[in-house]
């Protein structure tokens, strides 16, 4: 397998990209209230997307983070440490900084619209009516990052990773590493023991995004945590060792412990449940990632373009989850139905506004470094 170019690895960062729609879709038909989360309606709300935002929200930024560790570790050592860094200002600086006073306006005026209605089923909103109510300061990213948090940490874990390792023993690192990753179930034992610990001084069970400008400390190290094992990953050339057995197994398991633990909650004690989700956010990067490097760690020309649309769903999606559902509240239908309809219909949105308005433009070559036939 060429070091290099790891087909398996763009496929499953793009698939983690668009799993966000089915995250903040399933947040809002959710049974439960959850903080930060504008759109909340109890009457409808339906304990299957308590369970699905969950099982998405355990494995989705461990794995990017992962991945993204992987791929700044290429640059890093394939091209120049010069290069990682104007790569990475290009590719998400730049684009963290344009598109978050792009999209903070439509994500205020998304919510603007769609709230009120799950609060009170009120009905003839008008949008234009949102818009001009708008204040000034609507437009200015005083709340924080939105779901562009994940560029801004892993802009600072860029910069941060390469000062990291000036300081630490390369070379006995790499032996540890080697050693860990040879047994594939002490691995997922280890760092999944790591990771606890790290949860455990955060004071939760869990550690959730940060939005604020202020760096949290908490998401700060455990999602670095992450993104220092695809560095060393990438040093140590030891995929095959670390991912090749691993697959089905471990995705069946993760799921297995995480219901239990999701449907008997209030059984378990703080620290049995930072173990349990720890053990089952590995078992998924696991599992998932041998079963991308297994299966499709091969050009494909559908893979391919949703490799190359990803990055522009990623972006475009959240006030698209957050406009719609109040589009669909006084409509009696499904909650499962309302769900897909967002679901699809943010899709829809978001792969045709990039094949026409982004892939050949220069809002691709932005984001992307170059355009597409």
């Amino acid at each position: 397998m060429k070091i290099e170019r790891i087909h398996a690895f763009d496929s499953i960062r793009a698939v983690m990209m668009i799993l966000g729609v089915f995250l903040h879709s399933a947040i809002t038909y959710s049974y439960l209230e959850y903080d930060g989360w504008p759109l909340y309606n109890s009457k409808e709300g339906h304990l299957f997307f308590d369970w699905l935002f969950g099982i998405i929200h355990i494995f989705r930024m461990p794995i990017f983070f992962i991945i993204s560790g992987f791929f700044g570790a290429l640059l890093f050592y394939k091209k120049s440490p010069s290069q990682m860094i104007l790569n990475r200002i290009k590719r998400i600086l730049l684009p963290f900084i344009v598109f978050i006073f792009i999209l903070t306006p439509l994500n205020n005026i998304a919510v603007k619209y769609s709230m009120p209605l799950f609060l009170n089923h009120e009905e003839n909103i008008l949008l234009i009516d949102i818009i001009r109510s708008l204040n000034p300061h609507n437009f200015f990213p005083y709340k924080g990052t939105y779901h562009l948090w994940f560029l801004y940490y892993l802009m600072m874990f860029s910069i941060f990773t390469p000062v990291l390792f000036r300081f630490v023993n390369g070379s006995f690192l790499q032996r540890s590493f080697n050693k860990i990753i040879s047994n594939k179930h002490i691995s997922i034992a280890l760092l999944s023991i790591i990771t606890s610990i790290i949860i455990y001084f955060s004071g939760k069970t869990w550690i959730d995004a940060s939005i604020s400008f202020i760096p949290n400390p908490h998401t700060f190290i455990f999602h670095l945590f992450f993104y220092v094992f695809g560095w060393m990953l990438f040093i140590s050339k030891k995929i095959n060792d670390c991912f090749s057995k691993s697959g089905w197994k471990e995705i069946t398991f993760s799921i297995l412990i995480f219901s239990i633990l999701f449907f008997w909650y209030e059984s378990y004690n703080s620290l049995l449940i930072i173990l349990i989700n720890s053990v089952a956010a590995w078992g998924f990067c696991f599992g998932f990632i041998g079963v991308f490097i297994r299966f499709l760690n091969k050009e494909n020309a559908l893979l391919k373009y949703i490799c190359d649309s990803s990055y522009w769903i990623y972006l475009l999606h959240l006030p698209l989850t957050l406009y719609l559902p109040g589009l669909l509240v006084n409509y009696s239908l499904s909650i499962g139905l309302k769900f897909s309809i967002v679901v699809a219909i943010t899709l829809f949105i978001c792969l045709i506004t990039y094949h026409f308005f982004v892939r050949r433009t220069f809002i691709g070559m932005f984001l992307n470094g170059r355009k597409f036939n």
